[in-house]
């Protein structure tokens, strides 16, 4: 139900991103996130709404919104092959539960565009948590 009212209460700042998820914090709010997706890759162009119990909204945080309104990813081939080869050269290094856990388009602090890839895995030499690697493709 509050779902469907905040698409139509949020539709002209909805329109072009998709729902991400929804979890109730500490407050008893719930706190919904949205996100915009370009062919297929996640971004930091993100809103959160928060509603509190009696349906109203409490917070809304929308700093990226239309960051990406006019992007296109034309090097998307190019991208792909450089990402598969990233994880071609990962596999072969003696680390264990090599995975990637998030990729995101973002900028930045000049403005640029470039592919986020955060990779966690685990190694003796590293503690149970083992560690993150970010890469950045532009």
């Amino acid at each position: 139900f509050i779902l469907s009212q905040l698409s139509s209460y949020f539709k002209d700042i909805l329109d072009n991103l998709e729902f991400r998820n929804m979890s109730i914090d500490a407050l008893g709010r719930y706190a919904l996130m949205y996100s915009r997706y370009i062919e297929g890759y996640d971004t930091d162009e993100t809103i959160s709404i928060w509603v509190d119990r009696s349906g109203e909204v409490s917070a809304f945080n929308g700093m990226n919104i239309g960051k990406y309104n006019h992007i296109q990813i034309p090097q998307k081939e190019q991208i792909e092959i450089a990402y598969s080869e990233l994880v071609k050269k990962i596999e072969g290094l003696p680390f264990d539960n090599i995975r990637c856990v998030k990729t995101m388009i973002t900028t930045d602090t000049m403005g640029r565009i470039y592919l986020e890839i955060f990779i966690n895995f685990k190694t003796d030499m590293y503690d149970e948590n083992g560690g993150e690697v970010l890469i950045r493709i532009s």
